[in-house]
């Protein structure tokens, strides 16, 4: 009995032993699968000794290869464009936005980028290109923020701030914290953390140190300690706390390169086979005299009709399989490898720009995700940061004066930065959705306009200047006419009227957006600050008579009485 509760245990054992090697085949050897690779080392050991060389690789390939180049071109293209589109939205306590403020800020920010950086040599959209470009091919890129004035920094705008590009060279990959030479033991890759993994400082070569032009000398490799709070450090990671970034192409160098090693051969191969004309075949029958080599010399030009072949002779054409039919088809199959390797649009990098609609739109928006999740990146630790910054600068330089009731942390938060316009496949069919996600309230007028990278003020100013412009009657010179400006001035008179009675009738409440709307379509004048704060008075809306309560009905009607019968008096007095 003792003996059969035994062997049952030892089956059910088996029995369990056999589902955990089902469960975890893929982690065995064989004969069939490879012994597996890697390890469970960090993502700081992993990179220690890969980084220097993933980095020259990817530059290598950006310089020499036209297809690395077209990755990189293409994700900087998608991430900022020509520039990110930076817009203050201050808003009020009614929660409109605040016009003054926010075009004063617009100005200030303005002037400071049109030269961020400390050579006064870039302008700040091109920046943005750089900073992305450095971040994506070389894996990181460090900016050092430079506040407040000095007799050794000359700022290229009023705002007292720029900033310097740092390439990731100048951060050291091997000083690590070993307490050496005073070093603190806590430096991971050049950067001085805390117990949690928090930078602290950043300790940097004074020169670049793969400058040849500048001689070597025994300060060459020397660093600087710069505060954490100074520098910005965007870098490319796979792994939790990874000090060092890695290049986006790090997955597929092997292939580009060897894309860029077989297409120089098939070109080559293709040089060298339309260098051949023809051959001259013998057989037993030729007589013909030859050289000491066994040669017969003759001499060929473009062009030549050559006769004078022999007996037991033949012209015969050099074979060629150039170009290849198969070269094209096999560099797209890698180009669709590389886009999944690096996030991008197989279409954008390979400059296939064929099949369906529907099979565009959905490359396109499975890319989107890719290319948004960057942006969302680049302006979180790249961009946000430069703006609070210059916000702090144009405070402390009383360039531009906090309104009452504004905080330095609203004045942060309040700021939209968009990248590249949403793209266009089919214009109308993208327009027709627009409009639809406007009319549902999906999205709002001015987000559509800020996502096309249009600034929604200059749009709604432009469009109350063309107003009814298609009804207007003009002569041969193109000014209106008076017929024209009745019409215009009819149309609006109408529409006024019918707000008027849905004011009085109690269905409408009238607010602060109705009176912009009715100014700019009469084309007068916007309001005025005491208009503005009779309007921030009242909360932004005003009630009607209709709405109030029974009781100040009444009361407002004995006024009005009252005043009318005041003013009937005086008439008669005199």
């Amino acid at each position: 009995m003792k003996k059969a509760k035994k062997q049952k245990k030892i089956a059910r054992k088996i029995e369990k032993a056999k589902k955990v090697l089902r469960y975890y085949d893929a982690a065995q050897s064989s004969n069939y699968h490879k012994v597996i690779r890697g390890g469970g080392n960090s993502g700081d050991s992993v990179t220690h000794g890969a980084v220097k060389n993933l980095r020259s690789w990817s530059r290598y390939l950006d310089e020499n290869h036209d297809l690395t180049i077209g990755i990189h071109d293409n994700l900087v293209n998608r991430i900022v464009g020509a520039g990110l589109t930076i817009e203050p939205i201050v808003k009020r306590k009614n929660g409109k936005l605040w016009e003054q403020v926010n075009d004063q800020l617009r100005d200030l920010w303005l002037e400071f980028w049109r030269r961020p950086e400390v050579t006064g040599e870039v302008p700040g959209n091109e920046v943005e290109r750089l900073l992305v470009r450095s971040w994506l091919r070389d894996g990181e890129v460090l900016t050092n923020h430079v506040m407040g004035t000095g007799p050794a920094i000359q700022h290229s705008s009023r705002v007292p701030y720029s900033i310097e590009l740092l390439e990731a060279d100048y951060l050291p990959m091997d000083l690590n914290g070993t307490g050496a030479n005073g070093n603190p033991a806590n430096i991971v890759h050049g950067v001085e953390k805390n117990a949690w993994g928090r930078p602290l400082g950043y300790h940097l070569y004074k020169e670049h140190p793969g400058n040849t032009l500048v001689p070597f000398s025994q300060t060459t490799f020397d660093t600087k300690r710069v505060s954490a709070d100074r520098i910005t450090h965007l870098k490319f990671v796979r792994r939790l706390r990874q000090t060092r970034g890695v290049p986006i192409i790090h997955g597929i160098i092997n292939r580009m390169d060897d894309i860029k090693d077989y297409s120089e051969s098939e070109r080559i191969k293709a040089r060298v086979n339309a260098a051949f004309t023809t051959a001259i075949k013998r057989n037993s029958d030729y007589t013909g005299e030859v050289d000491e080599n066994g040669n017969i010399p003759f001499e060929m030009q473009s062009g030549i009709i050559f006769d004078g072949l022999r007996v037991g002779e033949e012209l015969q054409s050099v074979g060629t399989d150039t170009p290849n039919p198969n070269l094209g088809p096999f560099i797209s199959e890698m180009m669709r490898a590389a886009a999944s390797g690096t996030g991008t649009s197989y279409s954008s990098i390979s400059k296939h720009y064929d099949g369906t609609y529907s099979a565009q739109r959905q490359e396109l928006v499975e890319a989107r995700e890719g290319y948004k999740k960057l942006l969302n990146f680049f302006k979180g630790v790249q961009m946000e940061p430069t703006w609070n910054n210059f916000i702090d600068m144009v405070v402390t330089a009383r360039l531009f004066v906090m309104p009452a009731g504004i905080t330095l942390q609203q004045l942060y938060t309040s700021v939209d930065m968009r990248g590249p316009g949403v793209d266009w496949i089919d214009p109308k069919k993208e327009s027709e959705a627009a409009v639809i996600d406007v009319e549902n309230g999906f999205k709002s007028r001015h987000q559509v306009i800020r996502e096309r990278n249009g600034n929604p003020r200059l749009v709604d100013t432009e469009l109350a200047a063309d107003t009814f412009g298609d009804q207007t009657n003009s002569d041969e010179q193109g000014n209106e006419s008076s017929d024209g400006i009745n019409k215009q001035l009819d149309d609006v008179k109408k529409l006024m009227d019918a707000y008027g009675v849905g004011v009085r009738a109690g269905a409408i409440t009238p607010q602060e957006d109705d009176e912009n709307y009715f100014r700019a379509l009469a084309r007068i004048p916007g309001t005025s600050k005491p208009v503005d704060d009779a309007w921030e008075s009242d909360g932004g809306t005003r009630r009607p008579i209709t709405l109030k309560s029974g009781e100040a009905f009444e009361d407002e009607q004995r006024d009005i009485a009252d005043d009318d019968q005041d003013e009937t008096e005086n008439d008669e007095a005199a």
